[in-house]
């Protein structure tokens, strides 16, 4: 009996599968809606932003959900879903008083 081993290419296929609903979100989308003036374009920048640096696991949705998975964000941003605003984090600042290298 042959056991399956999950090695390298166990991520090359989750990747293509990610790849072959994203492919067929955007073809689904731009036939569904040609006369749409930004809308397509509106939406694969927002699906951008779910790869960018994992960001599917810190958007949520307008009601505050989060999303399981990449392929789950990149499918609700092309779809035209819209994601909450974030907060911007803004760096420490230093402190004032004496206490520096001269």
């Amino acid at each position: 009996m042959r056991q399956h081993r999950l090695g390298r290419g166990h991520g090359l296929r989750r990747y293509l599968a990610v790849g072959l609903v994203v492919g067929t979100v955007l073809i689904a989308g731009l036939v569904a809606s040609p006369s749409a003036k930004a809308g397509p374009r509106e939406n694969v920048a927002n699906a951008r932003l779910c790869l960018v640096n994992n960001g599917w696991r810190t958007l949520t949705t307008l009601n505050g959900g989060h999303f399981r998975n990449v392929a789950g964000c990149l499918v609700y941003a092309l779809l035209g879903g819209k994601f909450a605003p974030t907060t911007p984090t803004t760096p420490p600042t230093p402190p004032t008083g004496g206490g520096g290298v001269e």
